[in-house]
């Protein structure tokens, strides 16, 4: 008879006891992506301005200003609403 695996028999625990780990790292990863999306977009729509208009550089430099920012005010909402939420988490099981 084949043993069953010891991951297999206890498949809930692990993500019961990592699910703080887990959160985080989907956090992270979730910041860096809307951040490099953000500079992409910025950089993508200041690269078309740029050639409509024949210029050189300028709106490239502008979009990617734009999309830095931006990418940093949608992390910082993030991130409230994750701590926020977190907080809550902490107030209920208290």
């Amino acid at each position: 008879m084949l043993k069953k695996n010891k991951f297999l028999q206890n498949k809930g625990l692990f993500w019961k006891e990592n699910a703080d780990m887990l959160r985080a790292v989907s956090m992270l990863t979730q910041l860096g992506l809307i951040m490099a999306v953000s500079i992409v977009i910025g950089v993508v729509l200041g690269l078309f301005i740029d050639k409509y208009f024949g210029l050189k550089g300028v709106f490239i430099g502008i979009g990617a200003i734009v999309g830095i920012v931006s990418g940093a005010l949608t992390d910082w909402r993030l991130l409230l609403r994750f701590f926020d939420h977190n907080n809550n988490e902490k107030d209920n099981d208290e």
